[in-house]
């Protein structure tokens, strides 16, 4: 399909009823309270795991087909022999190192995150910040 108006391009957000609404709410506070029950160190764990299945699924969009074992074995600098999957093991593990790097980086130092919680919006040089980590070499303020 060829799009030639952005409103083209724009969500659909369907139309909720006050009982959906309801719902959607309910799941969110059950959901935020689950949260606060979970273990420090199983709440580490999850995000090792949440990581690796970023990366697995967004690279599995442009065609990497590493698997989500083989992305935790090159996380642990254990690749694999084959040139061409160790490369797609790098381009993975590049993945992961970057959501480390942005959080560390730029949410962390700049105190855009407290707390593992975001505490508003991201500042307008955010996007220039985050181009050195997604194309080396590149330096913008």
């Amino acid at each position: 399909m060829m799009y030639h108006h952005p409103q083209q391009m724009t969500p659909d957000f369907p139309q909720l009823s006050g009982n959906q609404s309801d719902q959607i709410l309910d799941l969110l506070k059950k959901s935020s309270e689950l949260g606060g029950m979970v273990h420090p160190v199983t709440r580490q764990n999850l995000k090792k795991v949440l990581k690796i299945t970023n990366s697995y699924y967004s690279n599995l969009i442009e065609g990497n087909t590493t698997t989500p074992d083989d992305i935790e074995r090159a996380i642990e600098n254990d690749y694999l022999t084959d040139p061409v999957k160790k490369e797609m093991q790098l381009e993975s593990k590049i993945h992961v190192d970057v959501q480390n790097e942005i959080k560390e980086a730029l949410l962390v130092k700049e105190r855009l995150l407290i707390s593992e919680t975001p505490k508003g919006p991201v500042s307008i040089g955010f996007p220039m910040k985050i181009l050195k980590y997604l194309i080396p070499g590149t330096e913008h303020t």
